[in-house]
Formats: structure tokens, sequence, C-alpha cells
């Protein structure tokens, strides 16, 4: 785990938190988990924290989560023909998800994937954080006409933020990652 996860992680947990209280957490957990046995000191975490100010703000010494980039919600919806449509709708606050799946054939239905062990929530969310989907076109588009390819959207919600982004038959570059991650989540493959 790299020291932004970390800090992630702890944040998530715990809100908003001062550095020295940040610096202490992750000094702590650098010693139970064998790290190299160096620590980290106040100003070095300033600097990595104001390195990805995109992320995360620090206000009178509290360091929080940039609320843009917090995730409440994530509402992705895929289909192309002759189907199926698949929607998955993630609730960041409940740590839930459901997976909704509809066939026109009712044979496809018949021989339709089980759902595996369902993935992590804390997993999948640091995964989100870091394919940056608020940095998404909100466009995606294929070239000429398009009668049968694989249509997208997805909306994002933030703690201040709502990001739609959608596509037809042409993806973002971290598309394939953004898939594994839900197929993780899931138990479903999206693909």
């Amino acid at each position: 785990m790299n020291m932004y996860e970390v800090i992630l992680d702890i944040l998530d947990k715990r809100g908003s938190v001062p550095i020295s209280f940040l610096c202490q957490k992750m000094n702590e957990l650098t010693e139970v988990s064998g790290g190299n046995g160096r620590r980290i000191d106040t100003s070095s975490l300033e600097f990595a924290i104001s390195s990805k100010k995109e992320l995360f703000l620090m206000k009178n010494d509290f360091v929080f989560i940039n609320p843009t980039k917090d995730p409440v919600s994530l509402v992705v919806a895929i289909s192309g023909y002759p189907g199926p449509e698949i929607r998955v709708n993630v609730n960041f606050t409940y740590n839930s998800f459901t997976y909704f799946e509809w066939h026109l054939d009712s044979i496809a239905t018949l021989n339709s994937e089980t759902t595996k062990t369902a993935g992590n929530m804390k997993d999948f969310k640091k995964t989100l954080y870091n394919l940056n989907i608020w940095d998404w076109s909100e466009d995606y588009q294929g070239e000429g006409i398009i009668l049968d390819g694989i249509s997208w959207n997805l909306k994002l919600v933030t703690k201040e933020k709502i990001y739609i982004k959608q596509g037809l038959d042409s993806f973002p570059h971290e598309w394939k990652a953004f898939l594994r991650a839900i197929r993780r989540l899931t138990g479903k493959s999206l693909g």
C-alpha cells in the first residue's frame, strides 16, 4: 500500500484529522506492518499532501479528502446489441451495491453467469480514486454511424459535485481497469 492509499484509508475511517494525528497514525501503521523503520515527519507528510492537491485539502492543520473527489454513489449502465443491459449501483455511504442484468433473450437468462463472492467496498473505492473518473471526458463517441455498438454511461456523485460520463463504442483509457474493479466488487463480468 502506498502512502496516498494509507492517507485515504485513515481519512475514510476518521474524516478530517489534524496533520499531527495523521502523521502519528501513519507511523504506527508502519511499525505494525514492519516497514522500513523510517518515521514520517509532519513536514514531509505536508509536502506529500500538497503534491496531491486534487485529492487532499488542508485547512487550519486539518487534512481531509477533497469533497469534489470523495464518492457518495456511483451508477454505471452498459448495454449493447442484442444485450444484455447491465446496471450497477454503488452506495459508498452504506457500503453496498446492487447489480441488475436484463436479457432480451430468455435463453441467455438461463445461461447467465452465477454470482461469485462479492468484493471489498474499501478496495473498490481505492481503485476508483486511482482511475480519476472526474478527469474523464464527458462524452466518448466512435467514428461514423454505429448501429450495434456498446453504449455506456456513469454518474459519480461526490460530496460536492456530480460527474456524468457516457460513450458509444468508445471508452476512456482506464475503461478496462474500471471494468475489472467492478468485476472484483460484484463478482460479475461486464464484458
